[in-house]
């Protein structure tokens, strides 16, 4: 079975309606949506937003259903050079941004600084994403941190993370839970904001729905292929 986590309703929406049998559950105040997608056995949770909520979704997830593998979805702030509106990251590695006790940005001592998405996962990320002509997909690092991102803090994070593709608040703690679990996942989030142009608080509000589709439709094209 495959888990596809999301923090908000937005974020759920498209995904669940491109399921069939779909059945309703909840667990300890967490909604998940149980059915089938492409064929496969798929249960997407909505999580909430931030990461406590992603940690508590994807434990919930892993320990209620026989999961194989972890897809996280959904929007992020693009921070790649180049990148525009509605594209799509998959991630190679994610990190936590707001993580800061006296060693690197994101390192806590005795665990690793990043984590790395599965590799398979992600060349089957790549070769849905060429299926998709209409969308233009990039890979690379993913951080998170509690915070809605604005043009000075998308500075720093750049500062600290020089590679970094794009920022959310939910995809490192999802990674790190699963690296904890030795469940194999990947991030794919759509870019619904440019944090560092003006106006950006504008821009998410209006792309979100437009970039959770986007994001739902690589979804759809990665589990086609597992």
């Amino acid at each position: 079975m495959i888990g596809i986590i999301a923090a908000m309703q937005e974020e759920v929406v498209d995904i669940v309606s491109m399921m069939s049998g779909v059945e309703k559950k909840l667990i300890h105040e967490t909604e998940f949506y149980v059915g089938t997608l492409s064929n496969k056995e798929v249960v997407v949770v909505r999580s909430g937003v931030a990461k406590i909520n992603a940690v508590v979704s994807t434990m919930l997830c892993l320990t209620n259903f026989p999961i194989d593998c972890i897809i996280n979805i959904g929007s992020a702030g693009g921070l790649k050079e180049g990148m525009k509106l509605l594209d799509v990251v998959v991630s190679t590695e994610v990190a936590q941004h707001d993580l800061d006790v006296g060693n690197e940005r994101g390192k806590l001592s005795g665990q690793p600084r990043f984590v790395e998405g599965d590799a398979t996962l992600i060349a089957k990320a790549k070769e849905a994403a060429s299926t998709l002509t209409d969308i233009h997909v990039h890979e690379g690092l993913i951080v998170s941190g509690e915070q809605f991102i604005m043009t000075s803090a998308a500075k720093e994070i750049m500062e600290h993370f020089p590679n970094v593709a794009c920022v959310e608040m939910e995809a490192a703690a999802v990674g790190f839970t699963c690296y904890r679990m030795g469940v194999p996942f990947v991030v794919i989030r759509s870019v619904s904001d440019i944090p560092h142009q003006e106006g950006n608080g504008m821009t998410f509000e209006e792309y979100l729905p437009l970039a959770a589709r986007n994001a739902a439709r690589l979804t759809k094209a990665v589990v086609e292929m597992i």
